[in-house]
């Protein structure tokens, strides 16, 4: 699970990284992501290009068309439903359009490139690896570009997944059980805070447990919710599915025989 206070920390980044581009460039945001693996630099040297070839500053769209430029992206999208060509054509849309207003790729809101860079390197920086596709899609996921691949029939949450964990869908029930084990697994975007109350609000779990838990799977990476039975099992992890998405969290929780 991810650190508590994550986005916090992040604030105060994403000002002075803002500050920091419009005093040395976008070549310096570049610069700042540090360790990058090879599919998110190929990503970000598209979008850097995008954005060069335009005269715009980079913006979670250039970002945003840099990963449709990937196979495993495009995949992705394919395998929650979407479209990607559609998506694409979306955000090259709102590219042209930032042509005919240039301001609205230089505002300092959590809505630009830096808010989304930093998020993308903290994540990769906490767990001590290369920026990836996924890291910049966690990012991008909390600007408004987002809502170019909600419209292109992708939904964000569901993307996030399955970047994450792959197309495999978690188990809500197994056949011929009428006792299971609910499980959680570690990943690197799925806040702690966020874990602690889902265990408490959906799981019905004192604190204390719920904490409890929450560390197991962070340290161990995998956590035991508790045995039920296959009906109450059911409803619960798919209560907690819905939450996870809505949060767009790639929390992975199934059930397995207990």
């Amino acid at each position: 699970m991810e650190v508590i206070g994550l986005f916090l920390v992040s604030a105060g980044l994403a000002w002075w990284l803002g500050w920091q581009r419009h005093r040395v460039g976008m070549s310096r945001i570049r610069g700042l992501l540090g360790t990058v693996g090879e599919e998110a630099d190929v990503a970000l040297a598209v979008a850097t290009r995008e954005a060069t070839q335009r005269g715009q500053i980079l913006a979670p769209l250039h970002l945003l068309y840099g990963l449709l430029q990937d196979d495993a992206f495009v995949a992705a999208i394919a395998a929650v439903g979407g479209d990607a060509a559609a998506i694409e054509h979306r955000v090259l849309d709102d590219l042209d359009a930032l042509v005919q207003a240039p301001d609205l790729a230089r505002r300092e809101t959590p809505d630009n490139a830096a808010f989304a860079v930093v998020m993308a390197r903290l994540y990769a920086r906490h767990h001590g690896r290369p920026v990836t596709c996924a890291d910049l899609w966690h990012a991008i996921a909390r600007t408004t570009a987002a809502s170019l691949v909600q419209a292109g029939e992708a939904d964000p949450g569901k993307l996030a997944f399955v970047l994450v964990h792959g197309p495999s869908e978690p188990r809500s029930t197994l056949a011929g059980e009428t006792a299971v084990a609910i499980v959680l697994r570690n990943d690197d975007y799925t806040t702690a805070e966020f874990v602690v109350e889902l265990l408490r609000d959906v799981f019905q779990l004192p604190d204390a447990t719920a904490q409890a838990i929450m560390v197991a799977t962070h340290t161990e990476g995998r956590g035991v919710i508790g045995r039920f039975d296959a009906a109450t099992a059911k409803t619960r992890v798919e209560a907690a599915w819905a939450r996870a998405r809505a949060a767009g969290h790639p929390l992975w929780i199934a059930v397995e025989v207990s």
